[in-house]
């Protein structure tokens, strides 16, 4: 839970209460958690099984992606006090979900989850890289599939000849870029980003990314690329051959 956006910012007494709080739920195939346009009081974060999601633009339901144990749903509501969204039902043959209700939320996680969202936000709004994605719900919500992660000076993050499981995102630091351990170039500006190479192309990674001092990263999981980059697949492609073509 504490890799997600909404809770990453939490100390461990606020973790502690936060799960204190939250309230088993079991749903089975086919049945709708949320839907849109309704009132939302709680969020759901997912503890086993899988569910679909879908946003209707006025021509029917459209499938946005499908949420995995570890993620969670329904804050939009909480945080800004709005009706829902989007539906979601479960996909799998059942579902576990942990339920916080709105007055925890408020007390403890909607201050920091806030802060976060608005950091997030800001960063995809500016994201060269988006600039394709015109509906703006599209950058929200790809705000929920952000994570951060730390690595200290020395840390290999990325080794070659592995798979990633995670874009990578510069957020502040230098990244080395090794090929046959000789350094072939760093990236170091917000927005440059890296382990797109498996993830895109479905090939091992030709290069080896090292920390070259403390850094903060943001990141994308590979689960969540279908509903996220995928739309600019194209353009991520491109992006390989004028980053790396020349050293493959």
């Amino acid at each position: 839970m504490q890799e997600g956006f909404m809770f990453s910012a939490l100390n461990d007494k606020e973790i502690e209460i936060v799960v204190g709080a939250m309230e088993e739920k079991i749903f089975h195939k086919a049945e709708y958690i949320i839907k849109q346009g309704e009132e939302g009081n709680v969020l759901y974060v997912v503890d086993s099984g899988e569910l679909d999601c879908f946003k209707n633009y006025g021509k029917g339901d459209i499938f946005l992606k499908t949420y995995y144990p570890g993620e969670s749903f329904g804050e939009l509501a909480l945080l800004f006090q709005s009706p829902r969204a989007a539906s979601i039902k479960v996909k799998s043959d059942k579902a576990i979900l942990w339920q916080l209700d709105r007055e925890t939320f408020n007390l403890i996680v909607k201050e920091a989850s806030i802060k976060k969202r608005q950091q997030f936000e800001t960063f995809l709004e500016n994201w060269d890289l988006l600039k394709e994605i015109k509906d703006p719900y599209d950058k929200l919500k790809m705000s929920d599939a952000l994570f951060d992660k730390q690595f200290k000076k020395g840390d290999i993050i990325l080794q070659s000849g592995s798979k990633s499981n995670e874009i990578f995102i510069i957020e502040s630091g230098r990244v080395s870029v090794l090929k046959n351990n000789q350094k072939i170039f760093e990236l170091c500006k917000l927005g440059e980003y890296f382990g797109d190479q498996s993830i895109v192309t479905n090939q091992i990674e030709t290069f080896t990314y090292v920390a070259e001092e403390d850094i903060k990263l943001m990141y994308i999981p590979k689960k969540s690329y279908s509903s996220t980059l995928k739309e600019i697949q194209s353009t991520l492609m491109n992006n390989i051959q004028i980053k790396y073509g020349k050293y493959l």
